[in-house]
């Protein structure tokens, strides 16, 4: 018997369909509300199949919707996508059931507003600034150079572009522009946050994975990240972090109080954190369960981090128990170089899948498909998933395991014109 009827607002994200039915199994029978987000079209089907469905009105909660809502007796409100954390909040405020506000999730999903929360509260300040399009070298006095352009809503590091200076800024709002980007009230500037030290082979930034129930905060995982492909793109991440404790410690405690800061009471986060030759600094919050990283959660320990978002939406006094881990894991995305054009599969899933340290490959598009730099990290062409008894032993492997999937794909090439692409 289950335990109530969660509604879950659907979109692209951290969890598919199947997996959220899969971690609602014997817990909760689900509501999938579609429409918050457009670009997951034509999953009616699956999700009827896997649940009750409910739809938005042109991706906004109405009142007919949570009336529906309501009558179907929903005792829980979750969402995986960026998209749908202000549609869950409004669900969950008229409802009265646990998750984030309003005023929180208005501050998750706009990066301008969380970094001016952030600052209020002192938590690691970060100088930030609105860009005026008609006027855009305002900002950048404001914030110094370098400084990182990129849109207040957004996620995958699409259009977010490292700025030099002036010449350079009004030169990518020119090709922005043509691309068809909008940009007016739509993109910030911030302060580029340097590199600090960090091991061999991994980037100068990390993540924090969250539960969140009635204030109280379980951190699942701190984890690794691979150094960044050009335009900030991720290329891969792993777990648990190579920190030692103390510092482990002080990033843990820097993504508490950014949750605070915010009003985060309950649900998942994943905190992206800097760390700077000044200390760590906050990348920003994320109000959902982190993309990929659940599943390495899940292979390498005993918590399902979907199941315990699930639990947390029902607001369940148990939910809150740290994971027990046996090993470690990583996520390697095989992204393209800036000058490629086309991708071609060097070797084929089934024959990386003998190689030791590798238990699984996801392609995302055919051999020859277009390479579309637009999508930021989600234009990689292939995730290869590796992992080891323990954290050193990955350690050890890790520079094999890159190479072999940087060596699996090979790209067709294209020569561009110089600062035709970032």
């Amino acid at each position: 018997m289950t335990a109530g009827r969660i509604a879950v607002v659907h979109g692209l994200g951290s969890a598919t369909l199947t997996e959220i039915a899969m971690a609602a199994e014997g817990l909760a029978e689900l509501v999938f509300v579609l429409g918050a987000d457009p670009r997951s079209a034509d999953i009616d089907g699956l999700a009827a199949e896997l649940g009750h469905v409910v739809r938005l009105d042109d991706g906004v909660a109405v009142e007919a919707t949570h009336a529906e809502l309501s009558a179907l007796d929903v005792t829980g409100v979750v969402t995986f996508c960026d998209l749908g954390i202000p549609v869950a909040a409004d669900i969950a405020a008229r409802l009265g059931l646990p998750c984030h506000t309003p005023t929180t999730a208005a501050a998750l999903v706009d990066k301008l507003r969380q970094r001016r929360a952030l600052n209020a509260a002192g938590v690691a300040p970060v100088a930030v600034a609105p860009l005026d399009v008609d006027n855009p070298t305002a900002a950048l006095r404001q914030v110094g150079v370098p400084a990182v352009l990129k849109p207040r809503r957004g996620a995958a590091s699409v259009n977010t572009v490292l700025i030099h200076g002036p010449t350079e800024l009004t030169d990518t709002l020119d090709r922005l522009r043509a691309a068809g980007v909008p940009l007016r009230d739509a993109f910030l500037l911030e302060e580029y946050l340097p590199d600090g030290p960090t091991a061999p082979g991994l980037a100068s930034y990390l993540s924090v994975e969250t539960a969140c129930r009635d204030g109280v905060y379980l951190h699942l995982a701190v984890t690794d990240r691979l150094p960044s492909a050009s335009g900030f793109r991720e290329t891969g991440a792993s777990l648990p972090a190579r920190l030692a404790p103390e510092p482990a410690r002080g990033v843990r405690d820097l993504a508490e109080a950014a949750l605070r800061a915010l009003g985060v009471r309950h649900g998942l986060t994943h905190t992206e954190i800097k760390l700077t030759p000044a200390g760590p600094r906050i990348l920003e919050v994320n109000g959902r369960l982190g993309g990929n990283i659940h599943r390495l959660i899940t292979h390498v320990s005993d918590t399902s981090p979907i199941r315990l978002a699930l639990e947390v939406s029902l607001g369940r006094p148990d939910a809150l128990v740290p994971p027990t881990y046996h090993g470690a894991a990583g996520t390697l995305f095989v992204a393209p170089p800036h000058d490629a054009v086309r991708v071609r599969f060097a070797r084929g899933r089934r024959e990386l899948l003998t190689e030791p340290g590798i238990w699984a490959v996801d392609d995302h598009c055919a051999d020859d498909a277009p390479v579309d730099l637009g999508k930021g990290t989600l234009a990689h062409a292939r995730t290869v998933w590796v992992d080891a008894a323990d954290h050193e032993r990955l350690r050890h492997d890790l520079p094999r395991l890159v190479r072999l999937a940087a060596d699996s794909v090979a790209w067709t090439r294209e020569p561009m014109p110089a600062g035709s692409r970032s």
